[in-house]
Order: C-alpha cells, then sequence, then structure tokens
C-alpha cells in the first residue's frame, strides 16, 4: 500500500508499520542491522516512506508492530521496560509507558490544524496480539479489551477536532484487528465517505486503517 501511494502521488502517513519496507539501512544501522541485500533504488523508497512514518523509539512516540506489551525497541536499545498500550495509558501504569492512541491524537490534530491531513492514514493496534501466558505480563483478556477500548477512543468523533457535523444517525460498526473507515468522525465503518476535516483538498475523504 506505502509503495502504491508513494508512486501515485497520494498523501499518506504510516503510524506503527515497521515490517513493510519502511525501516531504511541508515535507520537499521542505529538499531544494529545490516541489510546486505538492499540496492540503492529501494533504499530511497524505504527513506521515502520512512519519512511518512511513525515508528516509535527511538525517533518518535508510536510503537511499532514489533512491540505488543512493552518497547521491543527500547528494551533493546537501553534495556529498560516500557509498557505499551493502543489505548490511552490507563491509572496507575508507570510514567514511563507509551500509548498509541494518544501519539496518534496529539499528531493528528496538529494536521487537522493546519488543514494537512494525508488522504490515507495506517495505523497498528497490534495489543490483541496479546503475549500468551507469560509470567509477568498482562493477560490476553486484559489486552484484547485494552485493544478494543483503543480502537473505539481513535475512531470516536469526539477525539476530532469540529467533527460534529459528520455524525451519522446509525451507530458506527467496529471490526477488531483489523478496520478501515474512510472518513475517520464515522467511526470504524465500511464503505461510508465523508470528508474528514483537516483533509488535504486534493482528497475526497481520508482513508483511516487501523490493523
Amino acid at each position: 500500500m506505502f509503495d502504491r501511494a508513494q508512486r501515485q502521488g497520494i498523501s499518506y502517513f504510516n503510524y506503527g508499520e515497521a515490517i513493510a519496507g519502511t525501516v531504511p539501512p541508515s535507520v537499521l544501522k542505529v538499531l544494529g542491522v545490516t541489510d546486505k541485500d538492499i540496492g540503492p533504488a529501494q533504499a530511497k523508497l524505504e527513506n521515502q516512506k520512512f519519512a511518512h512514518s511513525n515508528l516509535g523509539f527511538p525517533f518518535e512516540c508510536y510503537p511499532n508492530d514489533t512491540s505488543i506489551g512493552t518497547d521491543s525497541i527500547a528494551a533493546a536499545l537501553t534495556h529498560a521496560q516500557r509498557e505499551t498500550f493502543d489505548s490511552s495509558v490507563p491509572a496507575g501504569a508507570a510514567p514511563s509507558s507509551e500509548s498509541r492512541f494518544s501519539c496518534f491524537q496529539t499528531a493528528f490534530d496538529q494536521r487537522v490544524a493546519a488543514s494537512t491531513v494525508p488522504a490515507f492514514n495506517y495505523l497498528v493496534l497490534p495489543s490483541d496480539h496479546t503475549t500468551g501466558v507469560t509470567p509477568g505480563t498482562r493477560t490476553p483478556r486484559s489486552m484484547v479489551a485494552e485493544n478494543d477500548y483503543g480502537l473505539g477512543q481513535i475512531v470516536d468523533p469526539a477525539h476530532i477536532p469540529g467533527s460534529g457535523a459528520h455524525r451519522r444517525s446509525s451507530s458506527p460498526r467496529t471490526t477488531r484487528r483489523t478496520a478501515q473507515t474512510t472518513s475517520m468522525p464515522t467511526g470504524c465503518r465500511r464503505g461510508s465517505s465523508a470528508r474528514t476535516p483537516g483533509a488535504e483538498p486534493s482528497s475526497t475523504a481520508a482513508t483511516t486503517c487501523c490493523r
């Protein structure tokens, strides 16, 4: 999807998808990884996609899809444990905890205010993959519930400035784990077509996909 958007000149932003050719060799080196198979053309494309991505620590705030339950990158680089949540950080969590929803909300609000919301927004919400029954981690049931709550926060019209006029009378349908909406304010619906406030003039609607 990102490759096609790049080729076709469609504005997009990727929140958290790190396993899709979005991390260029220069960034991999920071993580102690060397990709000997990548050529100049592919490296250029990956740099372009990275510029349209928020992949979390140590550069940004959105934990990528390799971090389920805790931030794997922060652990590898700093040997510190940071809990990751799809939802806002719950009461009682450690101060170092990270929230995908809060990171997305800050970035999205800034783009709405500047009228630069990309035509396509892609978010990963991987908490429902859970960490199984690993000792010392959250239970699968709590992680699935937290993932549901985080998705609800993201598609809730109340979190989108000026979106009141775009509410629909029907109740939004929500699909956990894979959800796509053609307009953030309408909730997690397929086939809706209202335009997101602040979306770029070249787009008729902003599409947001949550995985």
